[in-house]
C-alpha cells in the first residue's frame, strides 16, 4: 500500500493455475467436463470451477502460458502469468 495525494495506492497479485479435467461420470446430465482451478490473490488461494469450454476459450485467448499437457510440481497442468493490479481509494 502506497499513499498518494489524493488517496491510497493498493497493489495485489492475480494468478489462475489450472489443476485439471473432474469428470462426474456417475452424473448423466453433465455432458461437459468441469475443470478446477485455483486462484491466487495476494497470496490467498481460492478454488474455483470452470467449464472446459471456457477454459479452452481462455487459452485460445492466450491467458495460460503453458500447453496445459504436462503436470508441474504444484499439480497444476496450465497457469497465467501472474497480473499486478494497480487501484487508489481517494477515501
Amino acid at each position: 500500500m502506497k499513499n498518494k495525494k489524493d488517496g491510497l495506492e493498493y497493489e495485489r497479485t492475480i494468478q489462475i493455475d489450472v489443476k485439471g479435467v473432474v469428470r462426474f461420470e456417475d452424473v448423466e446430465k453433465l455432458k461437459n467436463d468441469i475443470i478446477r482451478c485455483d486462484i491466487h490473490i495476494d497470496g490467498r488461494c481460492c478454488e474455483f470451477w470452470t467449464s472446459k469450454r471456457t477454459y479452452e476459450a481462455l487459452q485460445y485467448d492466450g491467458i495460460f502460458i503453458r500447453d496445459g499437457k504436462t503436470i508441474d510440481s504444484s499439480g497444476a497442468i496450465n497457469t497465467s502469468i501472474t497480473f499486478t493490479e494497480k487501484y487508489y481509494d481517494k477515501n
